[in-house]
C-alpha cells in the first residue's frame, strides 16, 4: 500500500494533522518514538491573551474557535472528555496593572476575552488589588488526548512506536514516492517537536528549545475550580490535585528536573495558598520554539513532497489545529502559506 502521507511525530501537530486527514478520508501512517516529551506533560491551557502585557496573542482570535472545534471533534470521536472550560483569573500586583487591564479590556480585539469587572475573591482567595477574569479560556488534557489518539491509531494499524531512522528514508524519483523500511508514502511531514534539531533535512531551521518545569501538588483543603495566574499558572486537575507552572529556560537541553525550578514553583503556590500540601511530582518538557514566535510550516526547498510542521512554543494548543489546516491546504494546492509561517523566510540559512 502507498499512503498519501507519512507523519513523523504524534504530539499536538501530529494529532492535528492526522485528525484532519482522517476527516478528509486520506490515507496516512504515523511514526512516533515518544522521545520528545512536550505534549504529554503540557498544562494544556488555552488562553487567547498574553497576561504579562495584556495583549492578544498572535492570531488567537482566529485560532481559538478552530482549535476548539477540532478538540470537540476529537472528544466525540474518542468518546472521551478532554476540554475543560475554565476562566483564568489574573491576580494584580498593583493599581498600575489594574489600569492597564481596564485599557486593554476596552479595546475591540480584547473586549471579547477580558472582563471589565474586577473580582475581589476567587474560590476563597483574596487579593488586595483584585483579579481580572479572562473569558473563553480553559485547558485540554493533552496527555489523555495523546494516549487515546495513539491507541486509536494502533487499532487502525496506522501507527508505529519507534525512533525514526533518517538513513532509512529514500526518495524514488520515477515513482515520486518515499520509502521507509516497508512503508511507502507520497508525502512526508515532519512534526517532531524539538527532535527537529536532529533532523538532517530541516536542522538548518533555527529551532529553539525552551525547557519548562511543572510541579503537581495534593492539597485537600485548597479548593480551586478556576485557573489562577500569578507569576505562574495554578491549574486544578481534580481530586485535590493542582499543577503549577510552567517555568521558562531557554538554555535547558535535558529532561532533568532542577531544584532551583522546584523551589520557584513551590514559592508560587505558597504565595497564593497557606493550606497544607504534599508535593506529588515534578515534570519537565521541552517546547519547540522559534525566534520570531511563529511556527515553521512549509516544503523542503530541495526535496519533493517533504514538509515540516513545527515550532509552536508554549501556545501549541491554540496554534496546532490551524497550522495543520494551513499546511495541508498548501500541500494540496488549495492555498498559499501565510508569509509569517512559511519556512521560506529562512531560506538564506540553507
Amino acid at each position: 500500500m502507498v499512503y498519501n502521507y507519512l507523519i513523523i511525530g504524534c504530539g499536538l501537530a501530529g494529532i492535528s494533522l492526522s485528525e484532519q486527514l482522517y476527516q478528509e478520508q486520506e490515507s496516512f501512517f504515523v511514526i512516533d518514538g515518544d522521545t520528545e516529551r512536550s505534549t504529554s506533560v503540557a498544562g494544556g491551557i488555552f488562553n487567547p491573551v498574553m497576561l504579562k502585557r495584556f495583549s492578544l496573542a498572535w492570531e488567537a482570535d482566529k485560532q481559538l474557535p478552530y482549535a476548539l472545534d477540532t478538540y470537540k471533534r476529537l472528544e466525540a470521536f474518542h468518546q472521551t472528555s478532554f476540554i475543560s472550560q475554565l476562566p483564568i483569573y489574573r491576580k494584580f500586583k498593583g493599581t498600575e496593572e489594574q489600569n492597564n487591564w481596564f485599557v486593554a479590556s476596552d479595546k475591540p480585539n480584547l473586549s471579547p476575552f477580558l472582563s471589565s469587572t474586577l473580582t475581589e475573591e476567587v474560590d476563597g482567595l483574596c487579593s488586595e488589588f483584585k483579579f481580572g477574569k479572562v473569558k473563553q479560556s480553559g485547558c485540554v488534557n493533552t496527555a489523555l488526548l495523546q494516549e487515546k489518539h495513539i491507541n486509536w491509531l494502533k487499532e487502525e494499524n496506522r501507527f508505529s512506536k519507534e525512533r525514526f531512522d533518517y538513513q532509512q528514508l529514500h526518495y524514488h524519483q520515477e515513482e515520486n514516492i518515499y520509502t521507509y523500511k516497508t512503508l511507502k508514502a507520497k508525502h512526508i511531514i515532519f512534526a517532531e517537536g524539538v527532535g527537529l534539531r536532529k533532523n538532517p533535512f530541516f536542522n538548518w531551521l533555527p529551532l529553539k528549545m525552551n525547557k519548562g518545569e511543572y510541579i503537581v501538588v495534593e492539597a485537600p483543603e485548597f479548593k480551586l475550580s478556576s485557573v489562577i495566574k500569578t507569576g505562574m499558572f495554578i491549574l486544578p486537575l481534580g481530586d485535590n490535585h493542582y499543577k503549577i507552572g510552567a517555568t521558562y529556560d531557554n538554555e535547558g537541553r535535558d529532561y532533568l528536573p532542577t531544584l532551583e525550578k522546584k523551589k520557584q514553583l513551590i514559592k508560587a503556590f505558597e504565595e497564593i495558598s497557606d493550606k497544607p500540601y504534599k508535593l506529588i511530582d515534578q515534570e519537565v518538557g521541552l517546547r519547540p520554539a522559534t525566534a520570531d514566535r511563529r511556527p515553521f510550516l512549509g516544503k523542503h526547498p530541495k526535496n519533493n513532497n517533504m514538509y515540516v510542521c513545527n515550532g509552536f512554543g508554549s501556545r501549541g494548543i491554540l496554534i496546532a489545529p490551524t497550522a495543520a489546516k494551513q499546511l495541508l491546504s498548501f500541500i494540496k494546492g488549495q492555498a498559499n502559506l501565510p508569509k509569517a509561517v512559511d519556512i521560506t523566510r529562512y531560506a538564506k540559512l540553507i
